[in-house]
């Protein structure tokens, strides 16, 4: 589940965290990534099943896998 409001990004039940930049920020799930840019990138919470990230968001990609 993705979920973004007033520059700030919820996502639930990730398996793994690829990269994190103040740029770009991607996280892998089941059969997919989803590979975030913007400017100013910041995890703010980090659980088990949970990434709570801010940032000023300029894209959103979709890597799904084969």
């Amino acid at each position: 589940m993705l979920s973004i409001e007033n520059n700030q990004i919820m996502m639930e039940h990730y398996t793994d965290v690829v990269s994190v930049s103040s740029t770009k920020v991607q996280v892998k799930f089941k059969g997919y990534q989803i590979c975030i840019q913007g400017d100013d990138l910041k995890i703010l919470a980090l659980a088990a099943s949970e990434i709570y990230m801010a940032g000023k968001l300029e894209s959103i990609e979709f890597l799904y896998e084969k």
